[in-house]
């Protein structure tokens, strides 16, 4: 497989939670600021394939699979901004 990722397009503010999901599983969460924080979902499929980019809120995959295929989800929630959802289909071939 590639490295390949998936961009939030946007910076994450100090104390603002990400997560990433992906058929209901979260598959990563972190705090900005805080590495410690940061921790990875118990879904087999992804172990040891994923890092999250606690500043910008990247989900990095260092080997995709055919199987990483289908919806992923990206939650950033904040106290001081609204809230930010996205959502990204990824293929892989």
């Amino acid at each position: 497989g590639q490295y390949f990722g998936l961009w939030s397009e946007t910076r994450i503010r100090r104390g603002e939670q990400v997560q990433w999901s992906f058929e209901g599983k979260i598959l990563a969460t972190g705090i900005n600021g805080d590495v410690k924080k940061t921790s990875y979902g118990d879904d087999e499929r992804f172990r040891d394939r994923l890092e999250l980019d606690h500043l910008r809120g990247d989900l990095l995959f260092t080997s995709t699979r055919t199987s990483d295929t289908g919806v992923y989800h990206l939650q950033i929630n904040s106290s001081k901004r609204t809230n930010i959802h996205r959502e990204y289909t990824l293929t892989v071939h």
